[in-house]
């Protein structure tokens, strides 16, 4: 069906394709930029040959563009081989070799190739260097255009518009300004206002190790926990305990009045209805049914006899003494810790919480 489809269609996407509509912009405008940069070698006075470098993001790409190459009138002269990394599929370190020798000899004037040429390869016969839909950071851009090794090279860009890499670009020559007037910077330097200067960041930077290693104190205010869309409050910060496995749980009897259970199955039991909390898949949410914000989930044990309420602080907003919330997005990250407890007293027994049937 799909094959008859292909064939009863062919001829008019053949149309299509020959159609000066459906030209590729972005290729037109990388076919003009190395059709100028030919005649401009050829009618330099040094008599420099032309030899370029053509970066693009994938293996799959660089084969793609060399059948471009290869089938474009104006630049199938040039000969273009591809170069890249040795992961499959890709090519050995022999093969690597010749291609580059080829390259500096001029058998090929035209190297297609993805990031493994970027840098530690020296290719000093290269003048041009264009970049196709290939976008990295200010490093990475600076030791791109660092493989125009000749006098007068070329360093330019080629993008879709409508992919948006052209305002990443822009903003990664604005980082790599920055990093350049920081070098400039450091450079006019003397040495001993290097030294004052190096002295104040290892201070600065002694103090941030010192206060990232001193243990956190345990929260003696006793915060509030609310629920980070409805604020229902949830808990405290001495309902809290840390078990085994990492998990951050409430073993508050209370709890059970501030949250609903939705098991695996998908529908809400109320309180005194928890039959189904043996489910591995059971959630915690918010008790307001208007919100149902899920915080957390059950957790039971290996012999399904004791359970743990294990609940995802992204879910939650702090609240300080001054009635200020926070969101966190992680445990280790608040500015406290929780006591920990073994397993059985973090963890709930099945006669223990409300409705369940033993």
């Amino acid at each position: 069906m799909l094959i008859k489809t292909f064939q009863d269609k062919q001829h008019k996407l053949e149309r299509i394709s020959m159609s000066p509509k459906s030209l590729n912009p972005a290729l037109v405008k990388l076919q003009n930029m190395i059709e100028r940069d030919i005649v401009t070698c050829h009618t330099n006075e040094n008599g420099d040959s032309f030899r370029a470098i053509l970066f693009t993001p994938t293996i799959t790409s660089t084969w793609a563009l060399r059948s471009w190459v290869m089938e474009t009138d104006s630049l199938k002269d040039l000969n273009p081989e591809v170069l890249v990394g040795c992961r499959n599929p890709g090519m050995n370190l022999r093969h690597q070799i010749d291609v580059l020798d080829y390259f500096r000899n001029g058998v090929h004037k035209l190297l297609i190739a993805t990031s493994v040429l970027q840098q530690g390869i020296d290719v000093q016969a290269c003048n041009f260097v264009y970049r196709y839909n290939y976008i990295t950071d200010a490093v990475a851009r600076i030791q791109a255009r660092g493989r125009t090794r000749k006098p007068g090279g070329r360093f330019d860009l080629v993008v879709h518009d409508y992919r948006g890499l052209d305002g990443k670009d822009k903003l990664s020559k604005e980082q790599e300004l920055i990093m350049q007037q920081a070098t400039d910077t450091v450079s006019s330097l003397s040495i001993e206002q290097m030294e004052r200067g190096t002295a104040v960041y290892q201070r600065h930077r002694n103090v941030q190790i010192f206060n990232q290693q001193r243990p956190k104190p345990f929260d003696e205010c006793n915060h509030s926990y609310h629920c980070k869309d409805c604020d229902a409050l949830v808990c405290h910060s001495a309902d809290i305990r840390i078990v085994s496995g990492g998990h951050y749980v409430v073993n508050n009897f209370q709890i059970f009045s501030k949250i609903r259970i939705i098991p695996s199955g998908g529908k809400c039991q109320e309180p005194g209805h928890w039959s189904s909390v043996q489910h591995t898949n059971t959630e915690i949410r918010c008790a307001d049914d208007r919100c149902d914000t899920k915080l957390g989930r059950f957790i039971e044990c290996s012999n399904r006899t004791r359970m743990l309420l294990a609940f995802s602080i992204k879910s939650l907003r702090l609240r300080n003494t001054a009635s200020t919330t926070k969101t966190y997005r992680t445990w280790g990250s608040l500015p406290f810790v929780f006591h920990k407890v073994p397993f059985e007293e973090g963890s709930f027994g099945l006669n223990d919480i409300p409705g369940i049937v033993a």
